[in-house]
């Protein structure tokens, strides 16, 4: 979980910090390679792990030529790698974090969708967690605001599963 909450996290923060000067015919792209070094528990097995790799960030925005803004943000773990701080056990992590959001000048109406998907993976399965010792989970979320400002859909469905 902590995993989720860190990659909410940082993708609202870029979406907040990219400047909303774009255009209809260009738009604005900020990407962005970083080292990342930190501990991660894995919920299936309560193990923390040292976890070393990059966070890989993109975020677009745009306005359309009918007035709306457009920002897409695309947020991954690339070459994540850990080791368990008890067991030794060797871990491989992926991460893939997606989010849209359209909106008018005056946000109503607006959309947002924010996508996530992590997987940690346990190496040298031994059998000792029969319910299994690989982490899946999926954050999806989404709301709709119409133009009278008044919500008509909002979703938030978290998936965890250890296999």
């Amino acid at each position: 979980m902590k995993a989720a909450v860190r990659v909410i996290v940082a993708a609202l923060l870029l979406v907040a910090v990219v400047p909303s000067t774009a255009s209809a015919d260009t738009g604005v792209t900020f990407e962005q390679r970083v080292a990342f070094a930190g501990f991660e528990t894995n919920a299936c097995t309560g193990e923390e792990f040292y976890a070393t790799g990059y966070f890989h960030i993109k975020t677009h925005q745009s306005v359309s030529l009918d007035g709306r803004l457009n920002t897409t943000t695309e947020f991954n773990f690339e070459d994540i790698k850990g080791i368990a701080l008890v067991t030794g056990a060797a871990y491989i992590e992926a991460a893939e974090t997606s989010s849209s959001w359209q909106r008018d000048f005056d946000f109503v109406p607006q959309s947002s969708t924010y996508e996530d998907d992590v997987v940690m993976n346990r190496l040298g399965e031994n059998g000792t967690f029969v319910l299994g010792d690989d982490l899946y989970q999926k954050v999806l979320m989404h709301y709709t605001v119409n133009a009278n400002g008044t919500l008509t859909a909002n979703q938030f469905d978290i998936d965890l599963r250890c296999r």
